[in-house]
């Protein structure tokens, strides 16, 4: 041993003796004889040790080597609770041994009990999405400006939270690493190791890494993805008195049932269901111990379950003055008219010659799609399954000009959230919308990007997307290609009709609610609508001088105490175009959505009650033979009868037929920490993927009153949220479904580009209301809250090859998205650069000379006839073997191995090219600018390597693999050939000009 180590290894042995004999002494059971054969076995090992030195000097020996090595071993180890942003970073804090966990396993405090200054600084970021806003005691705001919010009424509307103090313990003084598992719920499924090293300073802790390493594995994959974890709902209720939670407990009622028995005291049951397809248990098989079965414990659930359904839905229709109190004489059935749903029999659908009735209520439902509505929720209410919305749109959608949270969709989580948490079943919505966009990009592998368990799917892009085609594609990819087979709501109608007839789909659409609103015909109407109703039906006399004021209702920042923005903040929400709806017509659609939901849940929980011993008809609630039937029926649909098909014009019928995969890198998308294109890349090309943007800081934000009603009006929120605290439940998840990228596949085939920018957005971008989102420093508006984010990666002519590793591939079919009207400013990484990865590589150099003539002159130095560059040499870079006629027409590729594939169907040219000034994200200026792109110059060359093969595409050829499919979606089809399965190493780059954004990969 080094002299100078054994010096140091000696002083380790030598200090904290006094400390050791506290330690042996104080009853810590260390060394002591009357520990049976643990105590044997250490007794012997001391006395060899110490040479007859004594048992107590024999562990205090072992007692130093052990705070010795976990000293350098568990350096950096500790509690820590993470947040896995999209982008593939680590975002984590320091918590006190003593705090306990508030994601998995915890059972979250009452919001009058929280903490009210400490709560948002001392949370922790949770492993997954971020926890929601923590309760705050800042009192409820009277209703706010629009252009200038100003401090509610009745107290401070900013409140801050204080930082906790750094607790004196191992855990405050650790860094490094986490231990990436899940914390334990009750039953003891998973376990975090909780360092138990002395504090040390910054400068100790760096030295032990330096002189001996650290585990430095920050982006360890999780073992256990789809393992049913528990999850406990923290209210978003905005902070009450006690006496007006009184008053809606005495007016409302509240959830009484305060000794609920635990579920599940071990992890048996879990497993039990995850034995079948789709946790489609046999009722015989169940257990008879299984809550289920236990009659006393169904009665009550069955009863305090109903009463708080019907307690929401009557404080919904309180909240628009159609409560009890409002109208006592009237039955349930006229007062919640406003959200009454119609619902058709299958054949009048069909014959039905306009648009069904109940646009102004709660919409319309064949009553077939309302009985399958049923069947979804009893099955999660019976398998503690998830149920989950979601809804892909536009800039309207999104909720542009409001805060992402006062979105309809999220506004129906908003409120189902709590009261689904307390039937035992984890609700999600999911906000799938993307500014200016249709819903092509996301429709191509919907199952994927909107999630594989969704149970309800909406479409609403009427304004950017028209025709057919695209919704009937994003329909059809989530019944074919998800777990669950989700009902269909508000698609075009002529959609739903083919889909319903032909796929037996179930099918409906929302209804806005607005036949419940009363008109405004003068000022002090205005003071006898309820709040949530007010200022939105107006005579034109005074709509602009006192309603469209009321339009909207947000802020872009509320002081907190750890953190001050560095970017001087907004003073609202931006995006209030006359065709984005505020926040009270938003609210009205997702509580329409809700009260639909929430009535078919009310008649399911009486299905279920009503059942001999609860024992219901396995037919009312099995989903397995169900789910595969209607796939069955959609993907036997005549191509004649499906819109989808008209993909044939632009070379992609196959989306029609094949269940796509995809990865991508635009948000929102659904499980974003397994759904980015850096998933599918290998190592060797995330060494040169920047650096992803840091959160400015941890969530959660501080309480906003901007998303709460004002003093005085119907708080729905906190009537259903009312009661004791809310129980852990289980949590069922798909991590799952998307792949992990191949380990078995050798090196990539290319040398992987260095040239390469990488865009994409701070935090956790799911577009739920756990989303933690965009929250960079460099944002004006830090509570904006919205996911919507074109990120991607760009590359030029000198960035060289992006390499991925497709994962089972089945049915040789692979497309890529990209954009092609991007500048070459935006690459500032390549700047300068003149030669692929700036590496003066002689075999490059005659490409990248003619790619900077080409771009100095607008000469074409290369040769025009054989389509193809570089040097069939290089080991990273085989050449294109593409064969041409003299008219430089492809025929066929030429391949050098046996493991050959098909290029893609050559087509007629489509006139594809982007030409057209575009809107697009300048990077540098951080605005949308209105800009010519640049042309196709005639170097241009596409390069497509599959497992190692290479082909060339020329400008030409190029334009018959390309198609834009909606406005500014662009695909490029990679591959196409059917013999090609299994892992496929691919690559692409572009030569001689050109600038491409690659945000999307999909295939099947």
């Amino acid at each position: 041993m080094p002299r100078k180590s054994q010096k140091k290894r000696t002083q380790a042995m030598e200090i904290g003796e006094e400390e050791l004999d506290g330690l042996v002494t104080s009853g810590s059971g260390y060394g002591r004889r009357d520990r049976g054969r643990r105590g044997k076995r250490g007794t012997a090992a001391s006395s060899s040790s110490s040479k007859g030195g004594g048992l107590s000097s024999g562990w205090k020996a072992v007692l130093c080597i052990v705070t010795a090595i976990s000293a350098i071993l568990a350096s950096g180890v500790v509690e820590v609770r993470l947040i896995k942003n999209e982008s593939g970073g680590v975002v984590a804090t320091k918590t006190n041994a003593s705090t306990p966990p508030d994601g998995v396993g915890s059972t979250a405090a009452p919001a009058e009990s929280q903490p009210t200054v400490a709560a948002a600084a001392t949370t922790t970021a949770p492993t997954g999405p971020p926890p929601p806003a923590a309760a705050s005691t800042t009192t409820a705001p009277v209703e706010l400006p629009t252009v200038a919010p100003e401090t509610p009424q009745g107290g401070d509307a900013n409140p801050s939270p204080t930082p906790a103090s750094e607790p004196a313990n191992a855990n405050a003084n650790a860094n490094g690493v986490p231990v990436a598992q899940a914390t334990p719920p009750s039953d003891g499924a998973f376990w975090t190791y909780k360092s138990r090293a002395q504090p040390i300073a910054d400068d100790e802790r760096k030295r032990l890494e330096d002189e001996y390493g650290i585990w430095s594995w920050t982006d360890e994959p999780v073992r256990h993805k789809d393992n049913a974890l528990f999850w406990t709902y923290k209210s978003r209720a905005q902070p009450i008195a006690d006496d007006e939670r009184k008053r809606l407990e005495d007016e409302y009622g509240t959830w009484s049932w305060t000794d609920e028995p635990t579920r599940h005291k071990d992890n048996a049951l879990l497993e039990f269901y995850r034995k079948y397809d789709n946790r489609d248990f046999p009722w015989a098989e169940l257990p008879s111990t299984a809550w289920q079965k236990d009659a006393t414990y169904m009665g009550r659930y069955i009863e305090e379950s109903k009463k708080l359904t019907m307690r929401s839905m009557e404080a919904i229709l309180s909240e628009y003055g159609h409560g009890k109190k409002d109208a006592p004489d009237d039955s349930f059935e006229i007062r919640s008219g406003m959200f009454n749903v119609t619902f058709l029999a299958d054949e009048a659908f069909m014959a039905m010659p306009g648009v069904p009735p109940g646009a102004a209520q709660g919409g319309w439902m064949t009553s077939k799609s309302w009985a399958g509505l049923k069947r979804r929720l009893l099955h999660a209410l019976i398998t503690e399954d998830s149920f989950v919305f979601a809804m892909g749109g536009h800039s309207a959608a999104a909720g542009h000009g409001n805060h992402y949270f006062q979105s309809y969709t999220l506004q129906v989580a908003w409120i189902l959230e709590p009261i689904f948490a307390r039937l035992g079943v984890k609700h999600q919505a999911r906000n799938i919308a993307n500014g200016g966009m249709g819903t092509g990009q996301n429709a191509m592998a919907s199952a994927y990007l909107f999630g594989p368990d969704v149970d309800m799917l909406m479409w609403d892009s009427g304004m950017t997307e028209r025709g057919e085609r695209d919704p009937d594609l994003m329909a059809r990819q989530a019944i074919i290609g998800g777990i669950k087979v989700p009902l269909l709501y508000s698609f075009p109608l002529g959609v739903l009709k083919k889909l319903n007839h032909f796929g037996e789909c179930d099918v409906g659409t929302s209804g806005s609610g607005m036949s419940g609103v009363a008109d405004a015909k003068t000022k002090e109407d205005l003071d006898n609508i309820a709040w949530a109703a007010r200022y939105m039906k107006c005579a034109s006399d005074i709509n602009n001088a006192f309603c469209k004021p009321k339009e909207y209702n947000s802020t872009c920042w509320i002081p907190r105490e750890d953190y001050t923005p560095t970017k001087p903040q907004d003073k609202y929400v931006g995006g209030r175009a006359s065709w984005h709806p505020g926040f009270r017509a938003h609210q009205i659609r997702g509580r329409s959505i809700a009260f639909v939901i929430l009535r078919a849940l009310y008649e399911a929980l009486g299905e279920w009650g009503a059942a001999s011993n609860f024992q219901l008809d396995e037919e009312k609630w099995h989903v397995t033979t169900y789910y595969k039937h209607i796939r069955e029926k959609v993907l036997g649909i005549a191509e004649e009868n499906s819109p989808c098909y008209q993909m044939k014009g632009v070379g992609l019928g196959k989306l029609c037929n094949l269940p796509m995969k995809s990865r991508s890198d635009w948000s929102p998308r659904a499980y974003p920490n397994d759904s980015a294109m850096h998933h599918v890349m290998p190592k060797e090309q995330l060494e040169y993927r920047d650096a992803p943007v840091d959160i400015a800081y941890q969530p959660p934000d501080v309480h906003n009153p901007y998303l709460h009603p004002i003093p005085g009006a119907v708080d729905v929120l906190n009537i259903v949220s009312n009661g004791p605290a809310f129980r852990p439940i289980a949590r069922t998840t798909y991590e799952s479904f998307y792949d992990i990228p191949p380990m078995s596949l050798d090196k990539p085939m290319h040398k992987p580009g260095k040239g390469y920018m990488w865009y994409h957005p701070s935090g956790f971008c799911d577009g739920s209301l756990d989303s933690f989102c965009k929250r960079e420093a460099t944002n004006s508006c830090l509570l904006t809250q919205h996911n919507d984010s074109r990120s991607g990666v760009i590359g030029g002519p000198v960035s060289g090859w992006l390499l991925f590793q497709i994962p089972k591939v089945e049915h040789g079919y692979i497309v890529i998205k990209v954009e092609s009207w991007h500048f070459k400013n935006e690459m500032t990484k390549t700047a300068g650069w003149k030669s692929i990865n700036n590496e003066n590589d002689e075999r490059q150099m005659e490409e990248s000379t003619n790619y900077l003539r080409s771009n100095a002159n607008g000469n074409d130095n290369s040769n025009s006839n054989d389509g193809v560059g570089g040097d069939g040499d290089n080991e990273y870079f085989r050449a294109p073997h593409v064969r041409v006629n003299t008219n430089n027409a492809i025929t066929e590729p030429i391949v050098g191995n046996d493991e050959s594939f098909r290029a893609p169907p050559v087509r007629a040219n489509t006139n594809n090219t982007m030409t057209e000034p575009i809107a697009v994200y300048d990077h540098e200026s951080g605005r949308m600018l209105k800009r010519q792109p640049e042309p196709f110059c005639d170097q241009f060359r596409f390069d497509v390597s599959i497992n190692g093969n290479v082909r060339t595409y020329n400008k030409t050829e190029f334009d018959k693999i390309h198609a834009v499919t909606q406005r500014v979606v662009e695909v490029i089809t990679l591959l196409d050939d059917p013999s090609v399965t299994g892992d496929v190493n691919v690559a692409v780059q572009v030569r001689g000009c050109k600038q491409f954004q690659y945000s999307h990969i999909y295939w099947s």
